[in-house]
């Protein structure tokens, strides 16, 4: 697959999980790891989407911070809030397989994980937008 037809896809499947979150978000009875799972996913699919448009080869990871250091080693000035989304890691996999610890249930802040998601997508699509190859 080309680049930009990768990006693209990757783009439209982060918008599936940004969307997912955001009506699980509001629906009662759905877990932190529900959310969390989307809102990672979505972080982590928006970033790979930036690293196909930057044509950028990255591993078959689900981890942010890996994601994000080939974002900087690239050139790329990653904002703070785009960074701080590191806390949604252990959604991927962890969470996702294994119980949420006892003292971190219902810790989730549903509202900044769905700002989170809202500021890494303004990011990664300005960017595409504007057609930065070399940030």
């Amino acid at each position: 697959m080309k680049w930009n037809e990768q990006r693209d896809l990757l783009l439209s499947k982060a918008a599936e999980d940004d969307s997912a979150m955001a009506i699980l978000a509001r629906t009662g009875g759905t877990s932190d790891a529900i959310i969390g799972f989307h809102a990672q996913q979505a972080v982590e699919k928006y970033l790979k989407a930036l690293l196909c448009h930057l044509q950028v080869s990255y591993d078959r990871t689900h981890d942010l911070v890996v994601l994000l250091d080939a974002l900087t080693d690239a050139g790329c000035a990653v904002p703070t809030e785009v960074d701080n989304c590191k806390y949604l890691q252990p959604y991927a996999v962890q969470f996702r397989y294994d119980d949420i610890p006892a003292g971190a249930r219902n810790s989730l802040d549903r509202v900044r994980a769905q700002q989170d998601v809202e500021a890494a997508k303004r990011w990664v699509t300005r960017l595409i937008a504007r057609g930065v190859h070399n940030p």
